[in-house]
């Protein structure tokens, strides 16, 4: 941004005088914010001081103090004048988002065949995450039974699942004894891949 101190001026009325400046960062109404951007409050306020002096030669120079909260900012020097760099930071992040790793949203279901359901019956599943780093949802592991059946399929489910960051996520559903025949029971022996895009789709 355009350097707003830099055209003032000081006469001789002014010698000895300090002037006082607050620089802030313009906070928009809520109306004119930027959606998920953290602005800069009362936090990020720095004082200048200027203090023309006499050099007692026809000629002045000035003294400048830059200061945030009770830190002095250094400057630094370029061409052979001072030179104040005053930071604000804006942090942009993305409001948290939900989902559901369900039957509804993407079909997990248990469907067996060759025979009814018994009342002991009981498959468990378990989500792991591919992608490093992915959230999970409070339990990775869940079951279902005869309790669970509707129209020849049990639903099943894993949970809410929070994002805060936008991506790619990929999500691996296995079920316990894949593979294996116990007690009659083949065992899905694949596991099957839940991609998300983060504020996309899920497929």
């Amino acid at each position: 941004m355009p350097n707003k101190l830099a055209n003032l001026t000081f006469t001789q009325e002014d010698m000895g005088k300090t002037f006082t400046y607050k620089v802030t960062e313009v906070i928009p109404s809520d109306d004119k914010k930027l959606p998920g951007v953290t602005y800069n409050t009362e936090s990020a306020v720095y004082t200048v001081e200027i203090t023309p002096i006499d050099d007692g030669d026809g000629s002045m120079h000035l003294v400048t103090k830059v200061t945030k909260g009770d830190v002095e900012i250094n400057p630094s020097s370029l061409g052979g004048r001072d030179v104040y760099t005053l930071p604000f930071i804006n942090e942009y992040k993305a409001a948290e988002t939900t989902f559901t790793p369900d039957a509804a949203a993407v079909g997990l279901s248990k469907v067996l065949t060759g025979r009814d359901w018994i009342d002991s019956d009981e498959f468990e599943f378990t989500l792991e995450a591919v992608t490093q780093g992915a959230p999970m949802p409070a339990n990775d592991k869940t079951t279902v039974t005869k309790a669970d059946l509707k129209d020849g399929k049990a639903a099943f489910g894993f949970g809410e699942i929070k994002f805060d960051k936008a991506g790619d996520y990929t999500y691996r559903v296995t079920e316990t004894n894949a593979g294996k025949t116990i007690n009659g029971i083949t065992y899905t022996p694949l596991p099957r891949d839940l991609h998300c895009a983060c504020d996309r789709s899920w497929q």
